[in-house]
């Protein structure tokens, strides 16, 4: 049917007057959303102060219900700055999210402003500095997006026995995008980024789960301490920081009566995660336990101070070079007396020491290398021993 040019103009007209109003109409009612569901998150996308996992939250939130035509040009810089710090430091699947979250705004990715001097070697100090070690607030998930990530998770677990940890990692990944509190999605997603080689998203995981405020947190930062899948990070300062991973030496300043202590002790930190490497005995006979610690890991040397369960044990950062995290000095009055204290062959080793990779070593070889040593009584108060170089006397 033919038609005249002023009626077709007159029906393109009508035509964009409906596609506006249904653009208004739909911008009107997303908003409302968005004021109902955003909770915290105008503050967290226009600061960018909050944690990543609050971050990637609220993204998801935004490309839910905000009508992108109501962001005003500074709030749309703001949120992109904040959604490129994500990017950045997030997953694989966090960037994803932040690119269709910047198509959609009709804003630029910015540039990667934090710190990255560092290498994503396992024994390199990473690019996480754990700056903010307030607790995370855990939400609530539904029942629907718990079941959809503990499928997920399954999923994920299936792919790690088979030893694609890739494809695991995009299942976990899948799995916290359903529910972001799913625990052990969270730690099993760290496990498969540190078997790839993918410190620091590993590391930024752990931190994150280590901030949780719940009792599965911590549980999994002791697993975490002795799990191999994190083999490759147990050099790494800042894993020991976040798990509390620590190699030990355990010293024996009492002599042979207090090797049953020490023996006891040895099993209790191994069991808590301790990696002892060296165990035997102190060149001084010890009248009082001290424990020495790098810093940062004053909290664990606490945990071993509450295993020997004495009053009088000290606790004194490590202020000299050592390769051990914790040094455990076990002292007491009474067994001491009647202690054999062996001479130090060289520095920092010791007659009847005995490093844990020496199948064959037994307390009682520590006590027969013991038998021709000369007693030696320290006194608790008196100062730094300039002979004993590696470790200050008390």
């Amino acid at each position: 049917m033919k038609t005249t040019n002023q009626a077709s103009t007159r029906r393109l007209i009508v035509g964009a007057g409906i596609i506006a109003a249904l653009l208004i109409s739909s911008s009107a009612l997303a908003q409302p959303e968005w004021d109902a569901n955003k909770g915290d998150c105008d503050h967290i996308l226009q600061d960018n102060t909050g944690e990543l996992a609050q971050i990637r939250r609220c993204i998801q939130i935004w490309e839910s219900y905000r009508a992108v035509s109501a962001v005003e040009s500074a709030e749309r810089d703001a949120v992109a700055v904040t959604m490129s710090r994500l990017y950045h430091q997030g997953t694989e699947s966090d960037q994803r999210l932040v690119q269709s979250a910047l198509a959609r705004l009709g804003a630029r990715l910015q540039m990667n402003t934090q710190d990255s001097t560092a290498s994503n070697s396992g024994g390199d100090q990473p690019r996480v500095q754990r700056r903010n070690r307030e607790p995370i607030h855990v939400g609530e998930s539904s029942s629907r997006a718990r079941r959809r990530a503990d499928s997920k998770n399954e999923d994920g677990l299936d792919e790690y026995r088979d030893g694609d940890y890739a494809a695991a990692v995009r299942d976990f990944e899948s799995a916290l995008e359903s529910d972001p509190w799913h625990v052990f999605a969270k730690y099993n997603l760290a496990c498969n980024l540190a078997l790839l080689g993918r410190h620091e998203e590993a590391l930024q995981h752990l931190d994150e789960l280590s901030r949780w405020d719940i009792s599965a947190s911590s549980e999994r930062m002791a697993r975490a301490r002795v799990d191999e899948d994190f083999e490759s990070l147990r050099d790494n300062q800042e894993f020991k920081l976040i798990t509390g991973y620590a190699v030990a030496q355990i010293l024996n300043g009492a002599g042979a009566p207090g090797l049953n202590t020490v023996t006891a002790l040895r099993e209790s930190m191994e069991g808590d995660g301790f990696q002892i490497d060296s165990f035997g005995y102190d060149r001084h006979t010890r009248m009082r336990s001290a424990i020495y610690y790098q810093p940062g890991l004053q909290e664990r040397a606490e945990d071993v101070q509450a295993m020997i369960g004495s009053p009088e044990t000290v606790l004194r950062p490590i202020d000299w070079d050592t390769e051990y995290d914790i040094i455990v000095t076990y002292g007491d009055p009474e067994a001491a007396t009647a202690a054999r204290v062996p001479r130090p062959l060289v520095q920092g080793t010791f007659d009847g020491t005995i490093v844990s990779g020496d199948p064959e070593a037994t307390g009682e070889d520590a006590v027969e290398a013991g038998e021709d040593a000369v007693d030696i009584i320290e006194d608790p108060s008196s100062a730094p021993d300039a002979v004993q170089e590696w470790m200050p006397g008390m």
